[in-house]
């Protein structure tokens, strides 16, 4: 396998990871929600890019009633912080190096949203401070793109990628 196919491997398993992660990410929020006591729902609902005139849907999980501060806090950090523990987890059983850096960024992306939520949150809370680009679709998807594609890049810049060899003999399948 040439080394843009690795990299093209990586960067599709990484994108699919991305949705799985979202969806992971806002059940452990509701599940959190749970833990700590209040009530809620996953919703889809529209978001508005600040740039160009475009909305997506997007996942969201809605307290009712709202919480407080501390448990807000808890719950935006514990939904990303949680599903980038279950990534980083399945990185025990996956040998393919296309995979586990498709995993690797996708924890990086996880961690990513983990920090944004909660400092939102706090930067205006407990500061005043207006964080808005914190919570644009052009930030929100756009840092994880860039992470995807430093994977994807990276993976091109590894070792030797395996495959066959000049006399035809078959490379070992460990990847």
């Amino acid at each position: 396998m040439t080394r843009v196919a690795a990299s093209g491997r990586t960067f599709l398993f990484a994108s699919g990871l991305f949705f799985v992660g979202l969806a992971v990410h806002e059940s452990a929020h509701l599940a959190v929600l749970r833990i700590i006591g209040g009530q809620g729902s996953i919703i889809v609902r529209p978001w508005r890019f600040a740039t160009v005139d475009i909305s997506l849907p997007s996942l969201h999980v809605q307290p009712s009633p709202p919480l407080d501060l501390l448990h807000q806090a808890v719950m935006n950090f514990s939904g990303p912080a949680l599903a980038a523990i279950l990534f980083a987890l399945s990185l025990l059983w996956i040998r393919n190096a296309d995979l586990r850096l498709a995993i690797e960024a996708n924890v990086a992306i996880l961690v990513f949203y983990a920090l944004i939520e909660t400092a939102y949150l706090v930067l205006w809370s407990a500061f005043r401070i207006d964080g808005d680009l914190l919570v644009t679709p052009e930030f929100n998807y756009g840092v994880p793109l860039m992470i995807i594609f430093i994977a994807a890049a990276a993976r091109g810049f590894m070792g030797p990628v395996r495959g066959r060899s000049a006399r035809g003999e078959a490379a070992s399948a460990t990847d």
